[in-house]
């Protein structure tokens, strides 16, 4: 499974492209593919963490993190360590998931509280108490579990998941992410709220967080709204 998805982290990334070497004009550091480093790293922390194995969304968090911190594998992998095993919940990135089912519970009742009429599309008008009773979330959380497994790597702009990564480490942690996802719902609600079919808010929260490029206003939402809530 590694070696699969090694190969498909970041590939429209240079560091990353298996035709990286083959352009002599190309800068001598951008010509060293990370794939080996990205590789090397997952299977350590796969040894390293018997529990966890490989999980999806750990490639795109290393790839990342080789990127931020320029090919230094050792580094990388303790600073992975230190995501997995002290910032974020128990069981989040496991076989069973655990974590991350009762993450997005949370973060389903915090829609369901600050943002209603959201929450109604979103469930097709169910009380969030019933589909809590069911174990039965909406679809849409197959989509914002994404988000925080990845904390935001590959769908909001690079510079925005730096300033939230800056964030997560320096005093807010985790629950940067809860604030950073109520964002993308604020900055969406009022799309949201116009569709028609409860399908088209999965268009609407794949496609439209790319979009937000600007950095500076969607950290001041978000902090307006961390306020607020």
């Amino acid at each position: 499974m590694i070696k699969k998805d090694v190969y498909r982290t970041y590939p429209d990334n240079i560091r990353f492209s298996n035709n990286s070497s083959s352009n002599d004009q190309q800068d001598d550091t951008a010509k060293i593919s990370l794939c080996p480093s990205l590789y090397r790293v997952l299977a350590a922390f796969s040894q390293y963490a018997p529990d966890i194995g490989y999980c999806q969304s750990l490639n795109f968090l290393v790839g990342f993190l080789l990127l931020v911190f320029d090919n230094e594998e050792e580094k990388v992998f303790w600073m992975l360590v230190t995501i997995v095993q002290d910032y974020f919940p128990a069981k989040m990135f496991d076989k069973t998931m655990e974590g991350g089912n009762l993450e997005q519970m949370t973060f389903m009742l915090l829609v369901y509280e600050k943002m209603p009429g959201v929450w109604s599309k979103m469930s097709n008008k169910k009380c969030f108490w019933q589909c809590e009773e069911k174990d039965e979330l909406p679809a849409i959380t197959l989509v914002t579990n994404h988000w925080f497994l990845t904390m935001f790597i590959n769908i909001l702009p690079v510079e925005t998941v730096l300033r939230i990564w800056d964030c997560f480490f320096v005093g807010e942690g985790f629950t940067i992410l809860y604030q950073v996802a109520l964002t993308i719902m604020r900055l969406n609600e009022q799309q949201i709220l116009a569709i028609n079919e409860p399908t088209d808010i999965f268009r609407i929260l794949q496609n439209t967080p790319k979009r937000m490029i600007d950095c500076d206003e969607f950290i001041k939402v978000l902090y307006k709204l961390k306020r607020e809530f």
